[in-house]
C-alpha cells in the first residue's frame, strides 16, 4: 500500500468551521452554539476592562438572567474579533464559555476569564506565543451568530510573549 496516497492536504488552516464560514460570509441554518430552549435569556451588565497589559488574562463578567419561561440551561460564549486581522485569520474565535443552570427569574453573574493566548500568535522564527498588541472585540452571547453584548479591548504589548 501507498501510504502517500492516503495522505491528507489541510489547506484551509484555521478557517474551519464556523471560522470559515464566517470568513466566507455564509450563513448556516444553525450557527455554532445553536440550541432550543423554551427559556428565554436576558444579556446585560458586561463589565470588561478596557486596557490590558499583553501576557495578561481578561477576566469579563455580565448578568445572566432566565427572564421567561421554565428553569433552563444556557451556554454563555464569548468570542475574541482582532480589529486587524490577517486574510488567513478567522474573524472572530471563541475563547471562553460557561453553562449555567437557571430557575424561571433566576439571575447570576457569570465570569469568563480570556487566556492571554486569545491574543498572541505563534511565531515561527523564535518558536514562542507573541503578543499581537492592538484593539480588539470581545463579543458575549449565545452562539456564534447571536451576540448580545460586545466590549472594546486595547492590547499593549511590544516583545511580550505567552507561555
Amino acid at each position: 500500500m501507498d501510504l502517500a496516497a492516503l495522505e491528507s492536504k489541510y489547506t484551509e488552516g484555521l478557517l474551519v468551521g464556523y471560522r470559515g464560514l464566517e470568513a466566507r460570509g455564509v450563513t448556516p441554518l444553525f450557527p455554532f452554539g445553536h440550541g432550543l430552549s423554551y427559556s428565554i435569556f436576558t444579556y446585560g451588565g458586561l463589565k470588561a476592562p478596557g486596557h490590558v497589559k499583553g501576557g495578561q488574562p481578561v477576566t469579563v463578567s455580565l448578568d445572566l438572567r432566565n427572564s421567561a419561561g421554565p428553569a433552563g440551561q444556557e451556554v454563555v460564549q464569548l468570542y475574541v474579533a482582532p480589529a486587524h486581522r490577517d486574510a488567513q485569520e478567522p474573524p472572530k474565535q471563541l475563547r471562553a464559555f460557561a453553562k449555567l443552570a437557571l430557575k424561571p427569574g433566576e439571575r447570576r453573574v457569570v465570569s469568563l476569564s480570556v487566556d492571554p493566548r486569545a491574543f498572541a500568535a505563534w511565531d515561527e522564527a523564535s518558536s514562542q506565543w507573541r503578543v499581537r498588541p492592538g484593539d480588539y472585540t470581545l463579543l458575549v452571547g449565545p452562539s456564534s451568530a447571536d451576540i448580545r453584548r460586545q466590549a472594546k479591548l486595547t492590547v499593549a504589548g511590544g516583545s511580550a510573549t505567552v507561555p
